[in-house]
């Protein structure tokens, strides 16, 4: 809009140029129909001088969901499944395995279609962004004739085109340096369009190559033993391994029982096998096995005095599958030094010391004494680690073959540790853990427990109750360590 200098508004002029106007390419044809002249009332701004054009939006709006969906969920199901907290510890139900299955499929698909209309669509979009380069927006701005028929023939696209305005850098002004000519197809517009076209049609391969789909097993709502939908311990596809003692079980336990257990074992071990319940320690620098060496393989596990080894309930080698179990464990490390003689104590300190003595046709006699209270239990009702110390105090006298008298007294200590680690299973490799320092009691309602060995009050730590036919409860008592009986049976153990 114009302003007259009297401020009277005047409406514009409109030329009806028939002739070839100096910014344009190609001529007008003569006698084209004349266009009709503005009205004097018409105002400038009802004359449409800009056209937009809607369809690289619609491109852009139907692409962009294409590209970014599939991504995006691939994201996800990298990390957990969609709509579920994780891999590990979530109780998939039926209908859940079936809805991650079709959103994997669901990706293929979007997937495939994706890798087919990339290149028709960003070419597209670059074809609608070529005509407004094109377009001189500034007085300094060329395009040269050969440029334009190259953008419009969508040389990004056309290998023979780029070959010609190979290299990128060369310059395509002409020898004189006439700016406002070019001699090349090539220019900056052209390479960037043939670079992005390049990125977008490598997108597919690229996904392919560093996007691996692969299977991982996870737990269902009837692998649970506790969270069954049967009820705890009931039904499920499960396999009930054994019972691990509770550490208020260990209190229950008569001390004669088990004494007389661990004698009839020694009594009946091979020292050419491998107990069942024997574990390697991991922690060790060389794993356990067993020698080729006919005189050290006769030995087992003890020709390898440097090893650790743990004892557990469990057979070695047990594994959960996907549950993930911990279980309790023993291992204990002796340390004997020799002593004179005097040292010796001559009264076995202690509420309640262990002491024996023997002799054997007059040539051989020992001595034994054990401090401490001898009955009581030494450990808390804890599941963390605890370690416990004992002292053994050895006296030996014996003659040797030349009737010679012999005689030795040693201090021994030993260390005993007790504790849990974790037992082999998919998550962990099927490669049982080492002893761990503290439990983390998980909460049964938490979305991400850590572990399937959750149990209440009511089945561990102590609570023990007699309950009658009717439900009510009869006597309930803390378990205690104590001396043996005569009236101690092997069926006394709970869990045997």
């Amino acid at each position: 809009m114009s302003h007259s200098h009297n401020g009277e508004e005047k409406a514009p002029r409109v030329v009806d140029e028939q002739t070839e106007s100096q910014h344009t390419l190609i001529p007008r044809r003569i006698g084209s129909p004349p266009k009709p002249a503005a009205s004097p009332n018409t105002r400038a701004q009802d004359i449409p001088i800009l056209r937009y054009r809607h369809r690289a939006l619609g491109i852009i709006a139907f692409y962009i969901p294409i590209l970014v969906v599939p991504w995006v969920l691939t994201c996800i199901l990298a990390y957990h499944p969609v709509g579920l907290p994780s891999y590990i510890q979530t109780e998939f139900t039926e209908s859940n395995i079936s809805t991650q299955q079709r959103i994997i499929n669901a990706l293929a698909v979007l997937n495939s279609f994706a890798s087919i209309v990339t290149i028709p669509l960003i070419s597209a979009l670059i074809a609608q962004a070529a005509v407004v380069y094109t377009q001189r927006r500034r007085k300094n701005q060329t395009v040269s004739v050969s440029q334009i028929f190259a953008l419009a023939d969508r040389g990004w696209s056309n290998i023979n085109i780029l070959c010609e305005a190979w290299p990128p850098w060369r310059s395509n002004r002409t020898a004189n340096a006439d700016q406002s000519r070019r001699s090349g197809p090539g220019s900056g517009f052209l390479w960037l369009a043939a670079l992005f076209l390049l990125i977008c049609g490598i997108q597919q391969p690229i996904r392919e190559g560093f996007v691996s789909i692969g299977q991982v097993l996870v737990m269902t709502t009837e692998d649970n033993p506790v969270g069954s939908q049967n009820g705890p311990f009931r039904g499920g596809r499960y396999t009930l391994l054994g019972v691990d003692p509770e550490p208020d079980d260990m209190s229950t336990i008569p001390e004669g029982v088990v004494v007389q257990q661990l004698e009839n074992s020694l009594a009946s071990l091979s020292f050419s096998e491998v107990p069942t319940n024997l574990w390697p320690d991991l922690q060790d620098a060389a794993p356990f096995e067993l020698r080729d060496v006919p005189q050290l393989k006769q030995l087992g596990p003890w020709a390898q005095p440097g090893l650790g080894f743990f004892v557990a309930t469990f057979p070695n080698g047990t594994m959960t599958g996907i549950l993930r179990h911990r279980a309790m464990r023993f291992n204990s490390t002796v340390q004997c030094t020799e002593i004179e003689q005097s040292s010796y104590p001559v009264t076995c300190t202690g509420g309640n010391p262990f002491t024996s003595g023997f002799t054997s046709s007059g040539q051989f006699g020992a001595n034994i004494c054990v401090p401490g209270q001898r009955g009581k239990f030494p450990w808390q009702l804890s599941r963390n680690r605890q370690d416990t110390v004992e002292d053994i105090f050895v006296d030996v006298n014996t003659t040797d073959k030349n009737d010679a008298p012999v005689s030795y007294t040693q201090h021994c200590t030993v260390k005993t540790t007790r504790g849990y680690f974790e037992l082999g299973n998919y998550r962990n490799n099927y490669i049982y853990g080492p002893l761990l320092e503290r439990w983390d009691e998980p909460d049964p309602f938490a979305d991400r427990a850590q572990y399937n060995d959750y149990l209440s009050d009511l089945w561990r730590d102590g609570n023990r109750m007699e309950v009658d036919k009717n439900g009510n409860v009869l006597s309930s008592f803390q378990g205690r360590w104590r001396r043996p009986s005569k009236e101690d049976r092997l069926t006394d153990i709970p869990g045997w």
